[in-house]
């Protein structure tokens, strides 16, 4: 897991009072952000993660490396679709923690949040496999 996202980690590990503060900063501020998420609905919960994730994700060390990925793995792709992806991809994780954030919210209402469907030949696999759990827990 990383120990630092908004201070580059050579820096961080070459001034220890630095990467304290910093990291009391980041809890702090996360930590802030996870509180008002709690307050909000599920929907502007996971807005307002995405949202925010979007906006200071780019600006760390790991977009610098994810950046240098995309350049690997689509070496025809310009930097404003790298820019793109990576600001994407930070919108996602947002978006991930707002809804674990608010995953019990969003279970306790589950009736009226998530549908589940399958088709037949699904069903049908879905079927056998509790079968075969069934057979295991007796």
């Amino acid at each position: 897991m990383a120990r630092y996202f908004l201070v580059p980690k050579p820096l961080a590990e070459r001034f220890d009072w630095l990467a304290r503060a910093v990291q009391a900063a980041e809890g702090a501020l996360f930590n802030a952000i996870f509180r008002l998420a709690g307050l909000l609905s599920p929907e502007l919960a996971i807005r307002l993660c995405g949202g925010l994730l979007a906006l200071i994700g780019p600006f760390s060390q790991k977009a610098v490396k994810a950046d240098r990925n995309l350049q690997i793995a689509f070496p025809e792709r310009d930097e404003r679709w790298r820019r793109r992806t990576v600001r994407g991809v930070f919108r996602s994780l947002g978006n991930a923690a707002g809804e674990l954030i608010k995953l019990e919210q969003i279970w306790q209402e589950r009736d009226r949040r998530l549908r589940f469907t399958a088709d037949d030949e699904a069903a049908a696999l879905l079927e056998s496999l509790d079968a075969y759990v069934d057979a295991w827990s007796a």
